[in-house]
């Protein structure tokens, strides 16, 4: 098992860095400095980001209310989309199963901002314990502008990372610190 927040602390770097989007430190709110192409990432659109690292996201109020906390949620108000990502990190042989459990998930949630007049996107993205990275991950950085060679090293980031971690979970199976609390 990996610790999640490892994972998705690799993930905001990788969009902000590969797609070329600059978001303001302090606010998480994308600078305007634009991409062209047919990303949705187009210059005018002012987007938003929410990473949920110590479980403190709130899912944004404008899209909807909600208890539901995603990974990363991404968003633009001025296009009325929003990317709901939920990370897994699961054993390779389960990956389908955890990616259709997300994805049911957020159904509802979906259907409900998408009858309020967003676009929604559901992106349940999956990357093993022993490093295998799912193709709803490879999807979703080809969604958002992630490619070729970008693309392979975020791949092989995040393949890293996850085997790194659950190496080290395994080296610290049996320390008693983490006993019940």
């Amino acid at each position: 098992m990996v610790r999640k927040g490892e994972l998705v602390k690799c993930g905001p770097q990788q969009i902000k860095s590969c797609v070329k989007l600059s978001f303001h430190e302090e606010t998480g709110r994308r600078c305007s400095n634009g991409c062209v192409g047919a990303s949705p990432f187009v210059d005018g659109w002012y987007w938003q980001l929410r990473v949920d690292l110590d479980k403190s996201l709130v899912f944004p109020p404008n899209i909807a209310v909600s208890s539901l906390r995603p990974d990363l949620v991404l968003w633009s108000n001025s296009c009325r989309r929003v990317y709901i990502i939920e990370l897994t990190v699961s054993w390779e042989e389960a990956i389908d199963e955890a990616y259709e459990r997300k994805r049911l998930r957020y159904s509802d949630h979906a259907a409900q901002e998408e009858e309020r007049g967003w676009t929604v996107l559901v992106c349940p993205v999956e990357v093993g314990c022993r490093g295998f990275v799912a193709n709803s991950t490879i999807r979703l950085l080809k969604e958002v502008g992630i490619r070729g060679q970008a693309q392979r090293r975020t791949i092989k980031e995040l393949a890293t990372t996850a085997e790194r971690s659950s190496h080290w979970l395994w080296l610290r199976r049996k320390k008693m610190t983490w006993g019940a609390k």
